[in-house]
C-alpha cells in the first residue's frame, strides 16, 4: 500500500483496562500526526475485552501475516506483549523476515533492531531511595512476578541496591507471583509474609515495594482487611503509575514511565530509520517518582501549597521590577514546567504566562493571566484528567517560583494569591465539566447495546450494509472498508472486498466485491490520498472461523469501541455470509426438488390426470401442477393454509382440494408436507444448521413435531438420517 506518506503499523496485545495502553497509542498517534505519517493499528485488546476468549491470543497471530511491505513501510511492535503467543526466538524470527522493512520494538530487547525499555534500575533507585533518606525505611520487602524481563530487572535492582546501601538482603523479605492481577494471589502472598514466614508490620516489614500499581492497589486492600493500615502500619508503593494507583485508599506513591513519550519516541526513531539514520540499539526511558500517600508523604501539590517565610524582595521593590530581573531565569523554569504535559508548548507559552500574570499585578486587570490558561491549555471537551490534574501542579509550581518576590509585600501579595487561587478554581471547575459530561457515557454504552441488538436481527449482508451506515456517524468513526470470505475459513486466504463506506463518501464496489490478494489489506488507490489517515485492522472471526476483516478509521479515540464493534458486527457477517451459502445450495437444488415430486406424482397422473375428459390438455385450466408445487415451495417454511392458497388461485377451498388431487395424485398436505421434508433433508445433508434450526425454519411447532414427520414420512428420525448420509 505504498503512498506518498510513509504508512507505519503498530502490532500488539494492548491493555486498556489502565491508561498505559491508550497512552501508547494516543503517543504513536500524536507522532504520526506531527510527522505526518499514515498508521495502521494492528492491535487487539485484552483483560476483560469485550471480544475476549480462550482463543483471543492463539488467533491474534494471525493479525502478523498482514505486516508486509505489500501494507506498511515500517512497524512499530510491543514485543512485550506478544511474549503470550510466541517466544523469544519467534517474535526475532518474525522481525528478520520483514527485512529491509524498519522495526522498533516497545519492552524487549534485540540485536540490531532499536529497543525501547524502561530504565528500570534508576527507577527503582528512585523509590528505594526515597523510602531510605527521606523515610528512613531499611526493612523493604519487595513483591514480585514472574513472566516479563522488566519485571526481573526491578528484582535485580532492588538486591543490587540493598547492597549499595548497606542492607542486608532477606530472602524472606521476596515473594514472587504469578499474576498481578489476581487478589487471590496477593492474599496468599500476604499469609506467607505474616504466617508462614512468622513476619511482622514495622518490626521485620516498614515497606513494600511491588512491581506493578495492579498489585500495590489489591496488596493495600487485603492489609486492611487484616486491620492493619497503610502507610503507618506498613508503607506500599507501585510502579507504571496506572489508574489503579489513583483509585487506591491511600492513593499510591508510583513511578510514571511516560508511555505516551514512549510511543511518541517510537515514530519518531522510526521516522529517522527512513531518512537513514541508524539510532541507539537500545533506548532507556527514565521514569518519574510520582509522591502520593501510600509511602507516608502528602502529595507536592499539597506541599508547594505552604507558604514559606522567604523572600528575595529585601529592598521592596516593585513586583515587576524583580520580574524583569531574574525574567530569563524564570521563562526557563516555567517552560520545563509546561512542556512535562504537553510537548507542543514551548518558550513563548511560558513568556505569556508571566506577562499576563505582572499585567495582572500592576494593573488593575485580574483576568490576563486566567485568560491566558483558557485560551492555550483548555478544551473542556477533550482535556483529560490527567492533564487537569497536571495543571493543578503547574500552577503550585509557578506559584513557589514567584513566591519569594512578592512575599511579604502587603501591597500586592493578597492580590496574586486571588489569582492562583481563581486558577485552582478554573482547574477544578473543568473538571467538574468533564465529570458531568461523563453522566452521558451511560446513554453512550445504551447506544452500544441498542446496535449491538440492532445487529443481532440481521442475517442478510445489505442489511448489515445498512445497519453500518444508520450507526457509524453515531460513533464518531470516518469510515471503514469490509473485506470477507466466501464462506468461513479456517485459515487466512484470498478476500473480497465488499464495502467501502466514508460519511460523505460512499465508493460504489461491483456487486461481486473485489479480490485481494491473500495478506493484502486495501489498495492504494482505495485509501484516503489527499489526506493523512489512521485505521485499526481487526480480523473478523467467530465460531472458530475466520470471515474477513474490517479496517476502520479512527476517529474516536476510545480505541476498545472498535474491538468492541468488531464482536458485534462479527455473528451478523457469519449469518450472512452462511445463509447465502445456504440459499445457493437450496436454489440449485430447487429444479431438482420440483422435478423429483413431479417424477413421484407421474404415476397419479396417469391414473387420474391423463384420463380426464373434460379438458383438452392443462392450458384450460386455471391451474396446473407446476403452479401448485411452485407455490407450495415458495411457502415451504410456512404452515398449510388452504384458505390463503384458495384465495391466492381465486378458488374455492374445495375446487383447490380436488383440482390438486387430480393435478398430482396427492392432497395438498401431504404434497406440502413431502416438499418439506425433501427441502429438510437437503439442509440436513448441508450440516449448516440444527435439528432444531431446521424444524423452526420449515415452521414446525417445534423440534419434536417435525422428527415426527419427518420419521413417519421417511422411516427414520432426523439424526439417524445425518448418521446414515455422513458416515
Amino acid at each position: 500500500m505504498k503512498n506518498d506518506r510513509i504508512t507505519i503499523g503498530f502490532a500488539g496485545l494492548i491493555d486498556f483496562t489502565s491508561i498505559i495502553g491508550q497512552q501508547i497509542v494516543l503517543g504513536i498517534e500524536e507522532a504520526a500526526k506531527d510527522f505526518n505519517i499514515n498508521i495502521i493499528n494492528f492491535i487487539s485488546t485484552i483483560r476483560y475485552s469485550a471480544s475476549e476468549d480462550i482463543e483471543n491470543y492463539s488467533h491474534f497471530k494471525d493479525n502478523l501475516k498482514y505486516l508486509n511491505l505489500s501494507n506498511i513501510d515500517g512497524l512499530i511492535s510491543m514485543s512485550s506483549t506478544l511474549k503470550y503467543i510466541m517466544s523469544r526466538e519467534e517474535i526475532e524470527n518474525f522481525y528478520l523476515s520483514l527485512k529491509p522493512m524498519p522495526v522498533v520494538s516497545i519492552g524487549m530487547p534485540f540485536e540490531n533492531i532499536p529497543s525501547i525499555l524502561h530504565d528500570n534500575y534508576s527507577s527503582i533507585k528512585e523509590i528505594m531511595n526515597h523510602l531510605i533518606i527521606n523515610h528512613k525505611y531499611t526493612k523493604l520487602a519487595f513483591i514480585g512476578c514472574k513472566g516479563l524481563l522488566s519485571y526481573d530487572e526491578r528484582l535485580s535492582a532492588y538486591k543490587k541496591l540493598l547492597k549499595e546501601n548497606n542492607i542486608p538482603f532477606k530472602n524472606d523479605l521476596v515473594h514472587i507471583i504469578n499474576n498481578v492481577d489476581d487478589q487471590q494471589e496477593i492474599k496468599h502472598t500476604i499469609d506467607i509474609f505474616l504466617k508462614k514466614r512468622k513476619l511482622e508490620f514495622k518490626k521485620d516489614i516498614e515497606a513494600i515495594i511491588t512491581v506493578s500499581d495492579l498489585i500495590a492497589q489489591k496488596l493495600i486492600i487485603e492489609i486492611k482487611n487484616l486491620g492493619f493500615k497503610v502507610p503507618n502500619d506498613v508503607a506500599v508503593v507501585g510502579f507504571n503509575n496506572q489508574l489503579d494507583s489513583v483509585r487506591s485508599v491511600p492513593p499510591i506513591t508510583t513511578l510514571d514511565p511516560h508511555f505516551f513519550k514512549m510511543g511518541y519516541l517510537s515514530v519518531s526513531i522510526l521516522n529517522s530509520m527512513f531518512e537513514k539514520t541508524i539510532p541507539q540499539n537500545k533506548i532507556l526511558m527514565p521514569c518519574e517518582l510520582i509522591i502520593r500517600q501510600s509511602c507516608g508523604c502528602f502529595e507536592n501539590l499539597i506541599i508547594k501549597a505552604e507558604i514559606k517565610e522567604e523572600s528575595v524582595n529585601e529592598n521592596k521593590k516593585t513586583f515587576d521590577y524583580y520580574i524583569n530581573e531574574n525574567y530569563v531565569k524564570l521563562i526557563e523554569n516555567i517552560t520545563s514546567l509546561i512542556i512535562k504535559i504537553d510537548d507542543t508548548l514551548n518558550e513563548s507559552h511560558a513568556k505569556e504566562l508571566l506577562d499576563g500574570l505582572t499585567r495582572d499585578v500592576i494593573s488593575d486587570s485580574s483576568s490576563s493571566f486566567l485568560h491566558i490558561i483558557q485560551k492555550y491549555f483548555f478544551d473542556n471537551k477533550n482535556i483529560s484528567d490527567e492533564k487537569l490534574i497536571s495543571w493543578q501542579d503547574i500552577i503550585s509550581e509557578i506559584r513557589s517560583l514567584l513566591l519569594p518576590y512578592y512575599f511579604g509585600n502587603n501591597k500586592i501579595s493578597n492580590k496574586i494569591e486571588n489569582i492562583f487561587h481563581q486558577a485552582r478554581v478554573m482547574v477544578d471547575v473543568a473538571y467538574s465539566y468533564i465529570n458531568y459530561s461523563k453522566k452521558g457515557d451511560v446513554y453512550k454504552e445504551g447506544n452500544i447495546a441498542r446496535i449491538a441488538t440492532d445487529f443481532m436481527m440481521v442475517d442478510d449482508m445489505d442489511k448489515v450494509f445498512n445497519l453500518i451506515k444508520k450507526h457509524i456517524n453515531k460513533l464518531d468513526i470516518p469510515g471503514l472498508y469490509l473485506s470477507i470470505y466466501d464462506e468461513p475459513k479456517t485459515e487466512i486466504i484470498n478476500t473480497k472486498l465488499i464495502f467501502i463506506h466514508y460519511k460523505n463518501n460512499e465508493i460504489v464496489l461491483k456487486k461481486t466485491g473485489l479480490l485481494l490478494p491473500c495478506s493484502q489489506i486495501v489498495p492504494k488507490d482505495l485509501m484516503p490520498s489527499d489526506r493523512r489517515f489512521s485505521m485499526i485492522f481487526e480480523l473478523l472471526y467467530y465460531k472458530g472461523s475466520y470471515l474477513g476483516f474490517i479496517l476502520f478509521e479512527l476517529g474516536s479515540l476510545n480505541i476498545p469501541l472498535y474491538d468492541t464493534l468488531k464482536t458485534i458486527l462479527s455473528p451478523s457477517i457469519y449469518r450472512a455470509i452462511t445463509s447465502n451459502k445456504k440459499q445457493d445450495i437450496i436454489s440449485g437444488s430447487k429444479k431438482f426438488l420440483l422435478n423429483d415430486i413431479n417424477a413421484v406424482s407421474d404415476e397419479s397422473l396417469n391414473e387420474s390426470v391423463v384420463k380426464r375428459k373434460k379438458f383438452k390438455s392443462d392450458h384450460f385450466m386455471p391451474i396446473n401442477r407446476h403452479k401448485i408445487l411452485e407455490y407450495l415451495y415458495n411457502h415451504v417454511n410456512d404452515p398449510t393454509d388452504l384458505i390463503k392458497m384458495a384465495n391466492d388461485f381465486k378458488l374455492s377451498v374445495n375446487s383447490l382440494i380436488r383440482k390438486t388431487k387430480k393435478l398430482t395424485g396427492f392432497t395438498i398436505q401431504k404434497l406440502h408436507e413431502q416438499l418439506k421434508i425433501e427441502k429438510a433433508k437437503i439442509l440436513l445433508n448441508n450440516k449448516e444448521l440444527t435439528i432444531s434450526e431446521i424444524a423452526e425454519q420449515l415452521g414446525y411447532q417445534n423440534q419434536f413435531y417435525f422428527s415426527s414427520v419427518f420419521k413417519k414420512v421417511t422411516g427414520i428420525s432426523p439424526k439417524k438420517w445425518i448418521e446414515l448420509n455422513f458416515k
